[in-house]
């Protein structure tokens, strides 16, 4: 699986540590092993989990490895299978520790975005407040036709909340 391993850094904002953690994050993984499922079903392959696979994984590896007479004639030995699960397990792991980091990211990045546009509409409820307490309508024009994008915006916004609504 190809891995991207280079980002283009944001183009606002003072986002370098973010940024400068995500490019160490891509150094770090881009050796790693990953497989590329595109090709294949992942639901074919998940149809081999359940709950006490990795039991049955050293269960088996054991056996394997107690009774070396027995099963002579496997391809399959008990250190290999072991070397399997701790491979399964390490996966499992940095999943769990990215979604994790998703997670917060995703949570962090909803917080912030949304008290951004809430900034945003307050400005804008501010400056349509003030037109009517305002003597200078130029002024008031000027500062609506400046924020003439962003207000059609929110309003094209609403209107297809109402349509959806309806």
């Amino acid at each position: 699986m190809m891995l991207r391993t280079s980002l283009t850094p944001p183009s606002h904002g003072d986002l370098g540590e973010l940024f400068s953690i995500c490019q160490v994050l891509l150094r770090t993984v881009s050796g790693l092993p990953f497989d590329d499922l595109a090709g294949m079903p992942r639901s074919q392959l998940g149809g081999f989990l359940f709950p006490n696979g990795a039991a049955l994984v050293a269960a088996v590896a054991e056996a394997l490895s107690r009774r070396l007479d027995l099963f002579a004639d496997l391809a399959a030995r008990g250190d290999e299978l072991r070397a399997d699960q701790e491979r399964a397990d390490g996966w499992l792991f940095l999943r769990d520790c990215l979604q994790h980091f998703a997670q917060m990211a995703s949570d962090t990045y909803l917080k912030v975005q949304s008290q951004a546009i809430q900034r945003a509409q307050r400005v804008l409820t501010q400056v349509k407040g003030a037109a009517d307490l305002t003597a200078d309508l130029d002024f008031h024009l000027d500062r609506e036709m400046e924020l003439l994008p962003a207000l059609l915006m929110l309003q094209f916004y609403r209107e297809g909340l109402v349509q959806m609504r309806d």
